[in-house]
């Protein structure tokens, strides 16, 4: 699926676009590529999935892109880092499935 001159959308962002919650572990590009789709979708949609940041590496890799990038402290808010599989369930188990999290058009 694509948009006319646009880059086609990955074969997961269906997915990513209709989950109740993602959890994203180290990975390479593809990786970042489809948590950067879903923090997106958290920006604009009050039922968009619950993105997890899930491993010791995020905390740093999250506060470069707050420090290099234009993402503020509400953009980070949106999402959940947990350290371990334990938490990342434990957070899943306690989130009200249609919490509202939007913060306003951006772009």
């Amino acid at each position: 699926m694509s948009c006319a001159g646009a880059t086609p959308i990955p074969s997961g962002c269906p997915t990513l676009l209709t989950a109740d919650a993602i959890i994203v572990l180290d990975g390479g590009i593809g990786t970042l590529s489809e948590a950067a789709v879903a923090w997106a979708k958290l920006q604009t949609d009050p039922v968009a999935a619950d993105l997890i940041f899930l491993g010791a590496e995020w905390p740093l890799v999250l506060q470069s892109f707050a420090a290099h990038l234009v993402i503020g402290g509400q953009d980070l808010a949106l999402v959940t880092i947990c350290a371990d599989p334990q938490d990342a369930i434990a957070h899943i188990a306690n989130t009200e499935p249609e919490r509202r999290r939007v913060i306003g058009p951006r772009g």
